[in-house]
Order: structure tokens, then C-alpha cells, then sequence
């Protein structure tokens, strides 16, 4: 190819990657957005306690881990995938 088409191809590239960068996603109109308080401003009702996520996940797969004896990497993978798909 002569430098002349290679530049001109090198320019459509870099035009159409500055025109991917310029689109952006509009809002679906049909979103609600609910407001809430914080996380730490959030009281848990009578008899509950607040969480992390990942405390309540591991607090959620420990009867699992139990039943399978996780001693090795693998059985400890296969024990929260298990709880994932749960």
C-alpha cells in the first residue's frame, strides 16, 4: 500500500474511534430512581442486625462449607459456586 492509503486508512481509524467515544447512553425514561439513606444511617429493624454483604454471604454459604470439609483451594471454589447458584 502506498503511504497515502495508509494514512488515510490510519485517519478513518482514529475517526472512528473518537466517534465511539463521543456516543453516550442516554437514561431510559422509565427508571425510577428510589431514594435511600446510607448505609451506615439506615437502622436494621427490631431483631435484625446490619451486615456487610460479604458477612452475610460467607454468615449464608457457612452450612455449606461445613458439609463439604473444604481443605483444599478446589472443594472451597465448588462450595461457593454452589452457594451462588442457590
Amino acid at each position: 500500500m502506498s503511504k497515502d492509503k495508509q494514512r488515510s486508512k490510519l485517519k478513518k481509524a482514529i475517526q472512528k474511534q473518537r466517534n465511539l467515544k463521543l456516543i453516550t447512553s442516554k437514561a431510559s425514561p422509565n427508571v425510577k430512581v428510589i431514594p435511600t439513606p446510607p448505609m451506615p444511617h439506615m437502622d436494621a429493624p427490631d431483631g435484625f442486625r446490619a451486615v456487610s454483604h460479604n458477612q452475610a454471604f460467607q454468615e449464608f454459604t457457612s452450612p455449606i462449607m461445613e458439609r463439604l470439609d473444604g481443605e483444599d483451594m478446589d472443594s472451597i471454589n465448588k462450595g461457593f459456586q454452589l452457594s451462588l447458584l442457590l
